[in-house]
């Protein structure tokens, strides 16, 4: 698995299925997950290269945006708030640079960087993520307390997923 188009594609076929088969569905049933979704295809946007130019991690956000949005039958939604998300990434990794800066070579995961560091990174795009996503679902300001209330729920889901993913396959790349 050398090739790293491959690895990068094979990585969102896997965030994106679980998505797809069984948090989607478990969004559908109600219950805990009436106000919390679990959204797991972000960190496909978060795991990109440090030195991939933000032209093109917009184009691969907006097509792997669009992809779900075939899934969710949700024209544009996810595509909007993933190419939000990858147009803050890099001023979230100028915010969070350590005092020796980055390696180029490296991916920005847990492995790489640390825990904490980490946490503060997925946090913060998340974050943007959620808000832009259900900001654009109500397509107006008038519900901000149940978009936030969705936001928050989903937040705390997700990065609890986030988290066990990290700590069951601990990417190096």
């Amino acid at each position: 698995m050398s090739n790293p188009v491959f690895k990068h594609l094979l990585r969102f076929l896997l965030l994106l299925i679980p998505q797809v088969l069984i948090f989607r569905r478990l969004e559908e049933a109600g219950g805990v997950f009436e106000y919390g979704r679990v959204f797991l295809y972000p960190l496909f946007i978060l795991f990109m290269p440090l030195q991939l130019p933000t032209v093109a991690l917009l184009g691969i956000a907006f097509l792997a945006g669009l992809s779900v949005d075939a899934f969710y039958d949700s024209p544009g939604l996810h595509a909007g708030a993933l190419v939000l998300t990858a147009y803050a990434r890099p001023l979230v990794l100028t915010i969070l640079q350590p005092r020796d800066g980055y390696n180029i070579t490296h991916h920005p995961t847990k492995y790489h960087l640390g825990i904490g560091w980490f946490l503060g990174y997925s946090s913060i795009l998340m974050g943007v993520f959620l808000l832009a996503y259900f900001s654009l679902e109500a397509f107006t300001l008038v519900h901000l307390p149940r978009i936030l209330l969705h936001s928050i729920a989903s937040f705390v889901l997700s990065m609890f997923f986030i988290l066990i993913l990290q700590y069951l396959f601990n990417p190096k790349s």
